[in-house]
């Protein structure tokens, strides 16, 4: 049984950016070891064709293949290679279209490093069960997809959580809002409401800990026409008013 790191290739076309992760995972102790980066979709698809690969960090837009088309052809191949999925949020359609062929989670750029750890972090506790209790985890499942589509979900509402409406993420997964409401309610135990309002509250609370702004402008910042509403939803949340809460982190 292999007992080492686990094996991780990185495919990034931005050379800063694959050499900044390269260097994360050689500085952490994250349980995976660099074997090769590549800057484009091709040599990426043929090294882990014809090499023991247990992950893939992949950007999604690449030169000659994108990440979708790797994906694509490694499920076609029955490969068991794990893919994390990088880009911008815009390119979210993308990673959704991806979620038949296994890809586990989609990061944002820039990317943040306590993202970076928890994502391969989760990955590697799925790999140490499947390694040490010997289970062969269908990637594709129900669970497994319902879990893709409500994290991916999730990452969109985080990075633009001043408007996003719950119709359009619904249409992001192609479902009617209807269906999603109930499928992200039944899912996570909370409505989409609720969960989009927990991302205002708590984009707010840091840039009332870390900006020098006034109320009114981190209520326009967190999608609040009406200062008056927002001072309202954050005691509701907070049990404070923003100002009695910037006081008291300070």
């Amino acid at each position: 049984m292999n007992t080492g790191p686990y094996k991780l290739v990185i495919t990034e076309d931005v050379a800063r950016t694959r050499r900044g992760l390269t260097s994360y995972f050689d500085q952490q102790d994250s349980g995976f070891r660099v074997v090769a980066s590549f800057d484009n979709g091709h040599d990426a698809l043929n090294y882990v064709l014809h090499n023991p690969v247990d992950v893939l960090l992949c950007d999604i837009r690449l030169p000659l293949l994108s990440g979708v088309e790797i994906a694509r052809n490694l499920h076609a191949s029955g490969s068991r290679t794990r893919i994390v999925f990088i880009s911008a949020y815009r390119e979210f359609e993308y990673a959704v279209r991806a979620l038949e062929y296994g890809v586990e989670t989609y990061l944002t750029k820039p990317i943040k490093q306590r993202e970076l750890f928890d994502a391969f972090d989760r990955l590697r506790g799925i790999l140490d069960e499947e390694r040490l209790g010997g289970i062969d985890a269908e990637p594709l499942d129900s669970k497994s997809h319902a879990q893709r589509v409500i994290e991916l979900a999730k990452r969109f509402v985080e990075a633009i959580s001043d408007d996003v409406t719950l119709a359009e993420v619904a249409g992001r997964v192609h479902m009617s809002p209807s269906h999603f409401s109930r499928y992200f309610r039944d899912h996570t135990g909370m409505t989409f409401a609720e969960f989009r309002r927990s991302v205002r509250m708590k984009r707010a609370a840091a840039l009332l800990r870390l900006v020098d702004k006034n109320i009114g402008d981190v209520s326009q910042e967190v999608g609040y026409d009406n200062p008056k509403n927002f001072t309202r939803a954050f005691r509701k949340y907070f049990g404070m008013t923003p100002r009695q809460y910037r006081d008291f982190e300070r």
